[in-house]
């Protein structure tokens, strides 16, 4: 399930995607292009329908995401508290370019990093070996 959007200013034109896959049982919202607001309200919107519908665990693939700024920090803060309520738990895949020491700092106790989807998965489900990571046929379930 993929969600394309847009957003125009005077300025520039900004645009970003999203793109929502299960991996092992596990929702794995994926982020490309430049985050600005209109992509943080997408993804906060698309965490709090995943957490609606009882996914308790949420991966957030921001490997091919264009560079992280405060604005991308407040709103994880967000998405791991929502998440922490429920006693689940988010792990981030950020883009090496993009997030610094100090945001990974900020973001620590609410959020574990990953560098990679099969590192992801083996924090959350404790697998030690994990050869496939992707599951083209399935979708994760999001509340109405």
């Amino acid at each position: 399930m993929g969600l394309n959007r847009s957003s125009n200013s005077n300025e520039t034109n900004n645009s970003y995607q999203l793109g929502l896959r299960n991996l092992s049982g596990v929702p794995v919202l994926d982020v490309f292009g430049k985050i600005d607001a209109s992509a943080l309200r997408a993804i906060e919107d698309m965490a709090s329908r995943l957490l609606c519908a009882g996914h308790n665990q949420l991966v957030l693939n921001f490997r091919h995401a264009a560079a992280a700024n405060a604005l991308v920090v407040s709103s994880l803060k967000r998405i791991g508290q929502q998440v922490r309520k429920r006693y689940g738990r988010v792990t981030l895949i950020p883009c090496l370019e993009g997030i610094s020491q100090r945001m990974m700092a900020d973001l620590k106790g609410l959020l574990s990093f990953s560098s990679s989807e099969a590192d992801a998965l083996h924090k959350i489900k404790r697998i030690v070996n994990f050869a496939d990571t992707e599951h083209p046929g399935t979708t994760a379930r999001l509340a109405e």
